[in-house]
């Protein structure tokens, strides 16, 4: 059988038991490229072809866009973890090819430097295993097996769309996109028992973790030799209060293991005892002490087959629940519990749902002013856990401020005078803008203590109220013009006539004539009047005027008509034969 296939049975194993979790999953989780890609690394040799054996690698995390896009849950947390798994894999097989580079040079210090590089993320990786067989363990608890119907389904998805828009993109930014032909058809051409098995993929890992905790022993060893054989360093003997700790770590880690589940006390124990075994070993150079490590390992492997104890107990309540707030906000901050579970707090405003979050606060924005809102929370766990015991707040936004118009009564204007700027002049403390009742360039009727009204709306209108406002004016009569000259000289005897009393005026009325017309007037420089009344007395005055007439004698009248004829004649105007 070729690597490549033994490659694709290993793949497969890794690709299809997600799929155990059931049909949504080749939807939501992109955990599954990370198999692929792990079990491509595992088998890929040549992936540094020219090893700088002087530097330590470092694990680069993944960046996996894909993974924020996910909501809060056990999806997004394997996800996570499984890519986490895959940064300390993919740094511990480039430093192993470093470790042999250096191996081939004889650069002893550098094959320490390098192997203990290797061993750590490898150690590091067992421990990655066992976050995510935890993980899964959980999507898988409650697990209906998946039917031949439902395999068809995702066959047919996989047949018809291909894979998945982000495990192609996720496949693709790691250089996997000529795979991906091979993988449909893997999956295509797979058993159906591979997909309605979900212990697949524990087993593997299990297998990996076994095979991880051989290999940390391996490296112990050859760090050992090196670090005694080439640089020279002696074996030397553990005092006994470290042995005694180790000891003790043994004896309550099989307590732990014959529990038959594993407790986050088994765990840390584990942890612990591997730790310890480490540092005494490399400490002491020596590797009669080997066999703690090889416990420890054996013993983390062992709890992989173990379940959790499945975790009921819900989060604590935030605390600390305080608001601040203005007309159309609130702004509520609390503290998150300290469990370290603790995964997101529920969110609601006066009952309606509004996002989970594991941030210390929430602001409600788009308010009405003056109003009261209540924020209900909740806390969630890890696993689910909702704590029932509501924690609310009730607040209330600011009333909106009034601003302030400053508008003064304006001076009297005289009827015929359009409204203007000049009377219509308000000012206000913010910006806005005024509408005016009447408006500008109305002409108002003549009368005493008329109003004039504004309306004012601010630009801000969330933070500012409408306003009104009214001032009075005084609007005066207007007064007629009156057109009337002097009449020309009459000579006694002449009535008064309308050649005389022929006074026009601005507006329609009634003009009374002092004398009146049929009046002969004394000889002598005599006054005319007359008093216009308009039709229109409501906006205009009544108007005087006075004129001057001439009133001659007969004799003056006489030398009149001679001075006029002898002007005319001498105008050339008038001839002997028109005269007579």
């Amino acid at each position: 059988m070729s690597l490549l296939v033994k490659m694709i049975e290993y793949s497969l194993k890794r690709y299809l038991c997600y799929f155990a979790i059931g049909p949504k999953s080749i939807y939501v989780s992109v955990s599954v490229p990370a198999a692929w890609i792990y079990s491509k690394y595992h088998y890929q040799m040549a992936i540094d072809p020219d090893p700088d054996y002087k530097i330590v690698i470092n694990p680069e995390p993944y960046n996996v866009p894909e993974i924020d896009s996910l909501p809060d849950g056990l999806e997004k947390q394997l996800a996570q973890a499984s890519f986490d798994m895959l940064s300390y894999n993919r740094a511990e097989v480039l430093s192993y090819a470093r470790y042999v580079a250096a191996e081939e040079d004889n650069a002893s210090e550098y094959e320490l430097l390098q192997l203990e590089a290797v061993k750590k993320y490898n150690d590091i990786s067992l421990e990655k295993i066992d976050t995510i067989n935890n993980i899964y363990s959980l999507l898988i608890q409650n697990h209906t097996p998946l039917t031949d119907d439902d395999v068809a389904k995702i066959k047919k998805e996989i047949s018809t769309n291909g894979l998945p828009t982000e495990w192609v993109n996720i496949l693709t930014r790691e250089g996997f996109e000529s795979d991906i032909p091979d993988i449909i058809q893997t999956i295509l051409d797979a058993d159906n028992q591979n997909y309605k098995n979900p212990s697949l993929f524990i087993d593997s890992n299990i297998r990996d973790a076994q095979l991880l905790a051989n290999l940390s022993d391996e490296y112990a060893k050859d760090i050992i030799e090196i670090k005694v054989n080439e640089l020279g360093n002696t074996p030397t003997e553990a005092n006994q209060t470290e042995i005694e700790k180790l000891e003790k770590l043994k004896t309550d880690i099989r307590l732990g293991l014959n529990k038959g589940y594993a407790t986050r006390q088994l765990k840390d124990n584990i942890k612990s005892m591997s730790s310890l075994a480490n540092a005494l070993i490399f400490e002491t150079n020596n590797n009669n002490y080997l066999h703690y490590l090889s416990f420890a390992m054996d013993a983390q492997v062992k709890s992989l087959t173990l379940q959790m104890p499945i975790d009921t107990d819900s989060p604590s309540s935030i605390t600390n629940l305080q608001s601040t707030n203005g007309t159309s906000w609130i702004n509520w901050t609390w503290t998150n519990p300290m469990d370290s579970d603790f995964n997101h707090t529920e969110i609601y405003l006066n009952g309606i749902f509004q996002n989970n979050t594991s941030d210390e606060y929430f602001n409600a924005t788009g308010l009405q002013p003056e109003t009261s809102y209540t924020l209900g929370t909740r806390t969630v766990d890890n696993n689910g856990n909702v704590n029932q015991t509501w924690v609310n707040s009730t607040a209330t936004t600011d009333k909106k401020a009034i601003p302030t118009i400053t508008w003064s009564n304006p001076a009297d204007i005289t009827y015929g005078t359009s409204l203007s700027s000049t009377q219509l002049n308000a000012v206000a403390s913010v910006p806005g803008n005024f509408t005016y009742t009447p408006l500008l360039g109305t002409v108002l009727s003549a009368g005493d203590q008329q109003d004039l009204h504004v309306e004012f709306t601010p630009d801000d209108t969330i933070n500012y109220n409408l306003i009104s406002m009214d001032v009075k004016i005084n609007v005066l009569k207007a007064i007629p013009t009156i057109t009337w000259s002097n009449p020309a000289d009459i000579i006694y005897g002449t009535a008064l006539s309308d050649s005389q009393l022929n006074a026009s005026a601005s507006v329609h009325g009634t003009f009374v004539y002092t004398p009146a017309s049929g009046t002969v007037l004394s000889a002598g420089s005599q006054k005319l009047h007359v008093d216009v009344t308009p039709d229109d007395a409501g906006n205009y005055t009544t108007a005087p005027m006075d004129v001057k007439i001439n009133v001659l004698t007969p004799v003056q009248g006489i030398q009149l008509i001679n001075t006029t004829v002898q002007s005319l004649f001498t105008s050339g105007k008038l001839n002997k034969g028109q005269a007579n």
